[in-house]
């Protein structure tokens, strides 16, 4: 409860009203209560509360202490007295009822009031004053909260009369405005500030001036920036003075960096209404304000204008575009298609403008032969190359000018690889690579490029690629970083291989490329190989089969099963492993005129994937495996012919090979199984 709000209810109950129609009076209360040291003391005192009897007709028989709503008990003196000790007050506001009970029952109020425990005022601190507007403005600092009603009052004396004036703050606060009417401009005054309270009183340090110390001045205007030869590298400052003898400052940032501090133009107080500033970066917004104080030297000066934001010309690009190529084999013109592919400048600090495109060429005869401009968009550009070229340059370019080229040199040197590459999987989405440097050569390696290409893509198109120095021989590739490597951000898909290139860059180009291929992580096949037959010898069967396309097969396949089932009802299952994964061919034994029904699975490092089309073979007693659809709805005229046909090959040999027009629907007709 509030100090206020303590006051209020104390009244309300000390204000008992006799009502007479139009007669009121007021009635004492018919006792005391006595609050040692007082009712206002020191945070953390300890206090005496006595209730004492004056006027009652009444026969009393106990006494009761209400503090805050809360009963305590009270140690009586004698039959009009009691009293009651806290000990460590610390609640600084308290309200307190002291009642009697007579012998009849009857409770009477003897009286009521109020504790307070605070602290003495802090000295008023950081005392300031200011002259704006015609009216003096002083502030100050009040320390620690009081706890109690306090009073602050700003003390003006003259230096010149010795005349002091008093000006009391508002309550709760720390700022007292005098009107000018009240001060002299050509006086020296010596102001503090004075707060009192209960508990004691605090002064603070003088402070003496003449009003012409403590003025601040109107804030200055920004009204254009003009660039010397439309360069960024010099601009002029102007601006609108507010008074007519002042000093400024000007501050600077770059707009679109808003982390960055403000940075002062000058250290010495600039004089006059304009300012130069040199070589801020071309094309940045950047923002300025500015603020102003009189020549005098008093320490306050105006507020900060508002910003005043303009953008720098532009300057021709900085740095080299980042550029690689890929060249397909030589043509039977003796042209060879390049692929030259870039990475878009991007840094304010790098475009120093709009980029309006990219300049590839080559030089013959020492002249520059544009190849083709490229839209600021294009990130790729496909060339058939003479023989004439063999380095070719890009260069990004805008309204003032081109970046240094970057050198592409077309085709291998005849100078080493890297060693030993080898790719890793590090995570769902990267792939580690890492490598040993070439052979020892005469020739210094400069750094190195890695890139890759998606194995499945049938376009070859290239993914992305990272320049390192020398002295690095590791590289993660995906969307996490590592202790060991650089960080490239580009998407490494799961479950797809990648077909890795380290090159060796020398003074004389590129050396030769050692490839290695990786995935993110394995899974399992999509599906099984597909099953030819081959050959017959015997009961024999020879059976073929192609590599399962790339993109599903999702690993590197470490082994293939082949399944053979006899009979329709699969009652007996044989397995056969083919750990050899260059093999494309397996001999199987297999009893005649039975069904069989074979299909295949692959087997990566995540496990075994699903199985290929199944397809059900017979094999007859003239030697021949028919396909199950061939063997039992092939018609009779048909089969009389057929066995016409294959007879005289039947009595010479047993082992032969399919006719091809078998072969071919056999073929057709395990494919569309």
């Amino acid at each position: 409860m509030g100090l206020s709000s303590l006051i209020k209810t104390v009244t309300a109950m000390m204000l008992c009203i006799k009502s007479n129609f139009s007669d009121i009076s007021l009635v004492e209360f018919p006792g005391v209560v006595v609050v040692k040291p007082a009712p206002v003391f020191l945070v953390g005192s300890n206090i005496s509360i006595t209730c004492a009897i004056q006027k009652l007709d009444c026969n009393i028989t106990g006494f009761k202490l209400i503090i805050n709503e809360k009963q305590v008990q009270m140690k009586r003196f004698n039959n009009t007295a009691a009293h009651h000790w806290i000990t460590n007050v610390t609640m600084h506001d308290s309200i307190i009822h002291c009642h009697v009970e007579c012998h009849d029952g009857i409770d009477m109020s003897v009286y009521t009031t109020i504790l307070q425990s605070g602290y003495p005022p802090d000295q008023p601190s950081d005392l300031k004053c200011i002259w704006k507007h015609n009216n003096m403005q002083c502030t100050w600092n009040v320390g620690n909260q009081t706890f109690l009603s306090t009073q602050y009052a700003l003390h003006v004396q003259s230096m010149t009369t010795g005349e002091e004036q008093r000006f009391s703050a508002e309550s709760k606060t720390n700022i007292v405005t005098v009107l000018g009417q009240y001060l002299k401009e050509v006086f020296k005054y010596k102001v503090w500030v004075q707060a009192s309270n209960a508990l004691g009183n605090a002064t603070s340090k003088d402070l003496t001036f003449e009003l012409a110390d403590i003025v601040i001045p109107d804030t200055p205007k920004i009204i254009k920036v003009e660039f010397i030869n439309n360069s960024a590298s010099k601009m002029i400052i102007y601006w609108k003075k507010s008074t007519a003898r002042s000093n400024f400052e000007v501050k600077y940032r770059i707009k679109s960096d808003p982390g960055i501090s403000w940075t002062l133009i000058a250290k010495n107080d600039i004089i006059g209404n304009s300012s130069y500033l040199n070589n801020c970066e071309p094309f940045r917004e950047y923002e300025f304000q500015i603020r102003c104080s009189h020549v005098r030297g008093n320490k306050y000066w105006s507020r900060w204008s508002k910003s005043f934001i303009i953008k720098t010309p532009e300057a021709e690009p900085m740095g080299v575009v980042d550029a690689w190529s890929l060249c397909e084999p030589i043509d039977p013109n003796k042209h060879r298609r390049i692929i030259i592919y870039w990475k878009p400048l991007r840094h304010p600090q790098e475009t120093r403008g709009i980029i309006l495109g990219y300049h590839i060429y080559y030089q013959q005869n020492g002249q520059n032969k544009t190849i083709h401009l490229c839209k600021a968009s294009d990130t790729r550009y496909s060339w058939r190359k003479p023989r004439e070229a063999g380095t070719i340059f890009v260069t990004a370019f805008n309204s003032k000018g081109n970046s240094t080229p970057a050198v592409l040199h077309i085709g291998e040197a005849k100078l080493m690889a890297p060693r030993r590459v080898k790719a890793a999987p590090a995570g769902d989405s990267g792939i580690f690579v890492e490598w040993e440097p070439p052979d020892e050569t005469s020739e210094l390696v400069l750094g190195y490029v890695v890139y890759w290409i998606e194995a499945a893509d049938s376009n070859k198109e290239l993914l992305g690629w990272k320049r390192l120095p020398r002295g690095n021989h590791s590289l993660f590739i995906g969307q996490t970083s590592s202790s060991q490597a650089f960080l490239i951000g580009e998407n490494i898909m799961p479950r797809k291989r990648y077909n890795i290139s380290v090159t060796a860059i020398y003074q004389k180009g590129r050396g030769k490329s050692c490839l290695t291929q990786g995935y993110s992580v394995e899974g399992k096949p999509t599906t099984g190989p597909n099953i030819s037959l081959m050959k017959v010898d015997g009961n024999q069967v020879q059976i073929k089969w192609k590599e399962i396309p790339l993109e599903r097969q999702q690993g590197f396949i470490t082994s293939y099963t082949i399944y053979v089932e006899r009979g329709t009802d699969g009652s007996s299952l044989v397995l056969y492993n083919v750990t050899d994964v260059a093999v494309r061919t397996y001999w199987l034994t297999l009893e005649l005129d039975t069904i069989y029904t074979i299909h295949m699975t692959a087997t990566t490092a995540a496990g075994e994937g699903e199985k290929g089309a199944e397809i059900p073979i017979k094999l007859d007693f003239h030697g021949i495996a028919l396909p199950l659809q061939l063997s039992l709805g092939i018609s009779i005229p048909s089969a009389f012919l057929l066995a016409l046909t294959l007879t005289k090959s039947v009595r010479h040999r047993r082992k032969m090979n399919f006719p091809s027009c078998i072969l071919q629907y056999i073929q057709c007709t395990m494919i569309h199984q």
